[in-house]
C-alpha cells in the first residue's frame, strides 16, 4: 500500500455544475499534483464504482493547534487502485469552515486545479460526515485540555 501526502493549496465549500444540470454541494480541495506524481495516480485511478473512501483520521499535536490527517483510498475491485492512498491534513482551527462543510455535504472532491480548468485531474469521494464531526470535536477537547495542562505548569 502507497500512502502520498498531497499539499493542499486551498479549499473552499462549493457547488460544483456537471451534465449541464447536475449539482453537487462539496468540499472542493486544490492540491499540489507536480510535486509528487503519485497524487495524480490516486486522482486518476478513480472511477464508477469506486467512488467511496477509506477514512483515517490522526491527531496530530503541535503548538495551540491541532492537525487532522483524512486518508483517502479507493475501495474497488481493482487492485492497482486498492494500493492507493491519499493523505490530506487539516488544521482544526485554520480549515474550521471547511470541515464544518465537509461533515454537512460528505462530499470531498479533490483536483489538481481550479474546478472546469484545463488539464485538472479530479476525483470525488464520499466522507462520513458524522466522523468528521467526531474528529473535530476530540481534537478541539484534546486541545482545550493540552492548553489547561500549559497554563498550570
Amino acid at each position: 500500500m502507497t500512502t502520498t501526502t498531497a499539499a493542499i493549496l486551498s479549499c473552499e465549500p462549493t457547488t460544483l455544475v456537471f451534465n449541464e444540470r447536475d449539482r453537487l454541494a462539496c468540499l472542493y480541495v486544490i492540491v499540489d499534483g507536480r510535486t509528487d506524481p503519485r497524487v495524480v495516480d490516486v486522482l486518476l485511478a478513480g472511477h464508477a464504482g469506486c467512488d467511496r473512501a477509506e477514512l483515517d483520521w490522526q491527531l496530530v499535536e503541535r503548538p495551540r493547534s491541532m492537525l487532522i490527517g483524512l486518508e483517502l483510498g479507493h475501495v474497488c475491485d481493482d487492485p492497482e487502485a486498492g494500493t492507493l492512498r491519499l493523505r490530506l491534513v487539516f488544521d482544526v482551527d485554520r480549515d474550521a469552515d471547511a470541515l464544518q462543510h465537509l461533515a454537512a455535504t460528505e462530499a470531498l472532491v479533490v483536483g489538481t486545479r481550479k474546478y472546469g480548468s484545463f488539464a485538472n485531474t479530479v476525483c470525488a469521494f464520499g466522507v462520513d460526515g458524522n466522523a468528521v464531526r467526531r474528529v473535530v470535536e476530540a481534537a478541539r477537547r484534546e486541545l482545550a485540555a493540552s492548553a489547561a495542562v500549559a497554563r498550570t505548569a
